[in-house]
């Protein structure tokens, strides 16, 4: 059944395009435009109403003619009569079309230039990653590692990106600034598990047991007890000598994984050792 009253909805919508329009997002005021011209088409408006609308549709007509962005998609076409936009009694169809022809050309320019914009995002991380490995490479640690950071704050959310950037400074011994990014990745990201086999290569390096077993032990409740972690737990602990807690860990390996040898010759070793 049509409507013979002006639509509620039709009045919010022209308002609603009226407003995107003075804050220059004129897809949104397209769209909005385009409902209250389908509300419309499907209202039988007559009197008061009618008038009512027409006003409401003049003035945003009249808006969007004046907008510069308006000016500048017409002029790109190399349409330069005004107004762009014609609208009199009886043409609500012809105006409706007008501006989702003008609202699918903007969507798509949108588009066009959002994947444009990505591709420079891309190209330009790539291209600071590639400087700060060759700075790295060429043993200029200081401004190497002041690029890569400069990576990692524009794109750490990427995942897999900042275990990248934490394996190029593990490769070039700077243990302290890849364990700092190991942690972070553990953090942010922790079902990536170079990130922790990286934090322990490090603490091992930095002869920071403690803060190894921290590690191993997130590890153990991320991934659950791998027999290889158990064995990497006891050798930690061997090194460390905590001969108890290696005997243990190896112990919890090998019966994990009857196969393996080192953790036997862990548990030999230390049954020689403590019994």
């Amino acid at each position: 059944m049509m409507n013979v009253n002006t639509p509620k909805a039709t009045r919010e919508n022209l308002s609603r395009a009226r407003s995107y329009l003075r804050r220059n997002d004129l897809i949104r005021s397209l769209q909005a435009a385009c409902s209250a011209m389908g509300d419309i088409l499907n209202a039988r408006l007559i009197g008061k109403a009618r008038y009512e609308v027409e006003v409401l549709v003049h003035e945003y007509v009249n808006e969007l003619n004046k907008h510069p962005k308006i000016a500048a998609f017409f002029q790109k076409r190399k349409i330069h009569a005004t107004p762009y936009i014609r609208y009199a009694r009886g043409e609500e169809g012809e105006v409706l079309e007008r501006l989702e022809s003008i609202l699918h050309a903007m969507q798509e320019e949108h588009k066009d230039t959002q994947q444009q914009k990505q591709e420079r995002k891309l190209n330009k991380k790539q291209e600071l990653l590639d400087r700060g490995k060759d700075l790295m490479a060429k043993k200029d640690y200081p401004r190497g590692k002041g690029v890569l950071r400069r990576v990692v704050e524009g794109w750490g959310h990427e995942e897999g990106l900042v275990t990248e950037i934490a394996m190029i400074f593990l490769e070039h011994q700077r243990y302290m600034e890849a364990v700092e990014l190991f942690e972070q990745v553990i953090e942010k990201f922790p079902s990536d598990s170079r990130a922790y086999g990286g934090a322990v290569r490090c603490y091992k390096e930095l002869h920071e047991f403690e803060k190894c077993e921290k590690v191993y032990m997130k590890a153990l409740k991320q991934f659950g007890a791998h027999p290889k972690t158990l064995l990497n737990m006891a050798e930690l602990y061997k090194r460390w000598r905590k001969l108890d807690n290696a005997y243990d860990f190896a112990r919890r390996a090998l019966s994990a994984d009857p196969d393996l040898e080192e953790a036997k010759a862990i548990v030999e070793e230390m049954e020689s050792r403590l019994f």
